[in-house]
């Protein structure tokens, strides 16, 4: 009898995991089609006329404002390099003709009055938060210096971001963002903020970058749990400010030009699909390879990615260490 009920456990417990299993790729191809394949463009002038952009100058900062504007919106973008800024601005006037205002400012620097006196005036629709800094690849944990952790990752990447947001109509401050205000009041907008595809992998060396930035794998982390908060406690029914998280997926053009294109976009073809997605969920990865790689990425056991993201390149760097040493 005992040996009846055993294999009776076993059984229901294979069924369960194989509706699990079964509920998980039906949810994987009905997100896909939903953001890929039945969809229409995104026209961000519904929002209003302007687009600000943070980290504007390069990345995927750089290739939104270009698809921004080819679809007809005006920008604000956001940059510490005075020249870099200059000739974006010059770049995308010149191209799709349409107004370009550059603020130059360092993006740690917590006074945001200029932004603000720039923007309280413009049909502001779109913030796209790219703020991001720090260092990706830092030392081992131990080994990296207080004042870093605490400036160069966790005050640029955490209290600059939310600074940016921040609606400051109730606490007379020269120095949050105005945005939010803004969009609070025309009961119409939408914040985009751009998350990392670190990740989605708990890579060696990255540990305060990935753990401050999206974490969907294992632990949901400040920008997502933060773009989640946001979208629960304003309704987009309510409020009409719709939020999104947005984790970039690998494009040619930061990474190795022999990548295949069909796995690896170009910078172009990916951020036309990436806007496309805006409005239809909390999250987006921004084409159908990633938003496949990132849902199969979840349902893979912790085990499996500890293997091929901690354990193999451990080993790795202990090659090369090794050979160096030799030398």
């Amino acid at each position: 009898m005992y040996n009846f009920l055993f294999w009776s456990c076993i059984e229901i417990l294979g069924y369960l995991i194989l509706l699990t299993i079964v509920f998980a790729f039906f949810v994987i191809v009905r997100s896909v089609v939903k953001r890929y394949i039945f969809k229409n463009e995104f026209n961000p002038r519904i929002y209003g006329e302007y687009s600000v952009v943070t980290g504007a100058t390069c990345g995927i900062g750089y290739w939104l404002c270009e698809e921004l504007a080819r679809r007809g919106s005006n920008l604000v973008i956001v940059g510490s390099n005075e020249d870099i800024l200059k000739k974006v601005k010059t770049d995308i006037e010149s191209e799709f003709k349409i107004k370009v205002i550059s603020i130059v400012r360092e993006l740690n620097n917590l006074d945001y009055s200029n932004v603000k006196e720039k923007i309280e005036d413009l049909d502001v629709g779109i913030l796209v938060n790219n703020v991001e800094g720090g260092n990706a690849f830092s030392p081992n944990f131990e080994e990296i210096d207080e004042e870093e952790i605490l400036d160069a990752n966790i005050n640029f990447n955490v209290v600059v971001f939310v600074y940016f947001i921040e609606d400051d109509k109730n606490r007379n401050s020269q120095n949050a963002g105005k945005v939010f205000e803004i969009f609070e009041i025309r009961k119409k907008g939408m914040i985009l903020n751009i998350a990392s595809p670190l990740s989605y992998y708990p890579f060696r060396l990255t540990g305060i970058y990935t753990a401050i930035r999206v974490s969907v794998l294992i632990h949901k982390a400040f920008i997502d749990s933060f773009t989640r908060s946001l979208q629960n406690e304003y309704p987009f029914n309510k409020h009409g400010i719709h939020f999104e998280c947005i984790n970039p997926s690998a494009y040619i053009g930061v990474i190795p030009k022999f990548a295949l294109s069909w796995m690896i976009p170009l910078p172009k073809h990916y951020t036309t699909s990436l806007v496309n997605t805006f409005e239809l969920n909390v999250e987006a990865t921004g084409n159908k390879v990633a938003a496949i790689r990132g849902a199969i990425t979840r349902m893979v056991p912790s085990v499996i990615t500890d293997i091929l993201f901690v354990i193999i390149p451990c080993k790795i760097a202990s090659l090369f260490g090794k050979n160096d040493k030799d030398k």
